[in-house]
């Protein structure tokens, strides 16, 4: 009876201790703990969710042979995902975690996990448990939620990529002209026969007769301009070109009578020019010439203003004067006979016409200005690849092709006409920007910013992806200094992450409309508690792509109006 008794004692001895257990007493005592987190809100940035866990505990809470691992979970409907574990221990713990004294102290880390849309609107609770060195004994606390839901907002920027075609320099209405000289010996202004003989004047009455016969050609004036070399009196020069402009209009007018244009020669059509000291002539001469002292003469013309002392600091300059005067001046001595036209090119819908007739005859610009002006995709797929053939080393004909192939979604095909274009001309900024889309969507952000930072930085198109990288790389100010004077959903979404919610509105505002940017001024209007704006905005983005319904249940932007009906209305 006595030994039952001891037997009895010595159980409730052990029930006592275990009741009492200084891990379980930690466990008791874990609402004494105060938490928080860095960001309050999670956000995605880069490619995780960073979050920092901070943890204050109380005098006389650890105890001192006790260990603690705390793990951020990241739990949703399917599943959950963890943080890194971290741990903390009591002062007379042998290991080499951080140590919380008897008397309290305070805890800090930070992990990063990986971003899935699964976790968007997971719940995410500390998981906490309490053990002894050896491990033999662990006590599991209650999970503490310490937020809800992953703003995702920066994401959005994955699909704001902005594309940039080459351009076409293509025109419908050129203005063209056609033009001969009339040469006269030093201080003559008499038309020689053999001037008149030359091949260069012949050549430009032949050209006046073709532009007059031609349907698509219409002349705008035509010109005599006449010239006097800068060497001699400035009265002496200006009473040469006088003269010539004369002789040459006389010469001229007689041409377009006999070629019955004599409209051409008319006071309506024809304008008279007239330059006593031709120093621009000179000049551009000079530059062009192999004269040892050009470049002397060139800085003698940029320092005097007054053509008489510039007249004589060349003479001073003996040698190379000779050869101006046999190789420079006599060119000076001439009239200008001009013919300016508009060349009226196919119209789109001649182009058109002729592409479905026999699109060979069309030229690289006369392609490439069709397929800007087709809205169907296949079509102008089908245009860009005609080009290709035809023109297969015309760099923009497959970076156009690319970019096209981009926003059809064909990314294969997309990648080879880059890689064509990126063979034939690696430096041009339309090349450098389809292939640093190609990047973006493929994930490799490091590849996107080398090729955008290489490239002519002027385009709004580089300018604004350099900012879509640096977003989603978690350099949000340096974003929004690349997208402060662009137009884009990107400059927009960048706005938003720096909490320019105005400055967000009204980008949004002049930009086209569409589904992204419809569901970008939806979460503008959340954050300003406008549920007018909110409910239209995102119906008008649901109507433009039913995805929408789904990313905006689990959106953190709109988590506090998801329970009310006309939320509830439009989702499901």
């Amino acid at each position: 009876m006595k030994r039952n008794i001891f037997l009895l004692a010595a159980l409730v001895l052990a029930v006592g201790l275990v009741g009492c257990s200084p891990l379980k007493k930690m466990k008791k005592n874990a609402d004494k703990i105060a938490y928080s987190t860095q960001p309050e809100q999670l956000a995605v940035v880069g490619d995780g969710v960073p979050l920092t866990l901070n943890a204050n505990f109380p005098e006389k809470y650890f105890k001192k042979k006790a260990l603690l691992t705390l793990t951020p979970l990241l739990t949703y409907n399917t599943g959950e995902v963890a943080y890194d574990s971290y741990t903390v221990q009591g002062e007379k713990v042998r290991a080499n975690n951080n140590v919380i004294p008897f008397t309290g102290g305070k805890m800090s880390y930070s992990s990063n996990t990986p971003y899935t849309e699964d976790i968007r609107a997971a719940v995410l609770n500390l998981k906490a448990v309490a053990s002894k060195p050896n491990g033999k004994k662990k006590v599991e606390f209650p999970l503490v939620q310490l937020g809800q839901g992953v703003n995702a907002t920066v994401t959005l920027a994955k699909d704001a990529n902005t594309l940039m075609y080459a351009p076409d320099s293509y025109q419908q209405i050129t203005k063209e002209a056609v033009e001969a000289d009339i040469k006269y010996l030093i201080n003559q202004s008499d038309v020689r026969s053999s001037e008149t003989r030359k091949g260069e004047v012949k050549q430009f009455l032949n050209d006046v007769a073709s532009v007059v016969n031609n349907d698509r050609a219409k002349v705008v004036n035509t010109q005599i301009s006449a010239y006097a070399s800068p060497d001699g009196g400035y009265e002496l020069n200006d009473n040469l070109a006088s003269a010539r402009q004369k002789t040459a209009k006389s010469y001229f007018t007689q041409q377009m009578k006999s070629a019955k244009t004599p409209e051409l020669a008319s006071d309506n059509f024809l304008e008279l020019i007239s330059t006593p000291e031709d120093w621009e002539g000179f000049k551009s001469l000079m530059e062009a010439s192999d004269i040892a002292d050009k470049q002397l003469i060139l800085r003698v013309l940029s320092m005097y203003e007054d053509p008489v002392v510039r007249e004589r600091e060349i003479k001073n300059i003996a040698a190379a004067y000779e050869e101006i005067k046999d190789q420079i001046l006599p060119q000076l001595r001439r009239s200008k006979m001009i013919l300016n036209y508009e060349l009226i090119g196919l119209s789109e819908e001649e182009i058109r016409t002729q592409y479905a007739a026999d699109p060979s005859k069309l030229t690289a610009e006369q392609l490439l200005f069709l397929a800007a002006a087709e809205d169907d995709l296949n079509r102008k797929i089908q245009i860009y690849e005609t080009a290709t053939k035809q023109y297969a080393d015309d760099f923009r004909t497959w970076t156009n092709l690319a970019v096209t192939q981009l926003e059809a979604g064909n990314e294969q095909a997309a990648k080879a006409a880059a890689a064509t274009a990126q063979r034939l001309n690696d430096a041009d900024a339309a090349v450098k920007n389809t292939l640093a889309v190609i990047a973006m969507r493929e994930g490799d952000l490091a590849r996107a910013k080398e090729l955008l930072a290489s490239a002519d930085q002027t385009a709004a198109e580089i300018k604004s992806n350099l900012g879509t990288v640096n977003m989603l790389q978690g350099n949000y100010n340096e974003a929004n200094n690349y997208l402060n004077d662009v137009q884009t959903e990107s400059a927009a979404i960048a706005k938003l992450l720096n909490r320019q919610n105005d400055a967000a509105l009204q980008i949004l505002n002049n930009l086209e409309p569409s589904g992204s940017v419809s569901y970008l001024k939806a979460i503008v209007a959340a954050r300003q508690n406008d549920t007018v704006a909110l409910y239209q905005n995102l119906k008008d983005a649901i109507s433009a792509d039913v995805a929408y319904k789904k990313a905006a249940l689990t959106d953190v932007e709109f988590a506090k109006y998801v329970k009310e009906a006309a939320f509830q209305a439009l989702v499901r």
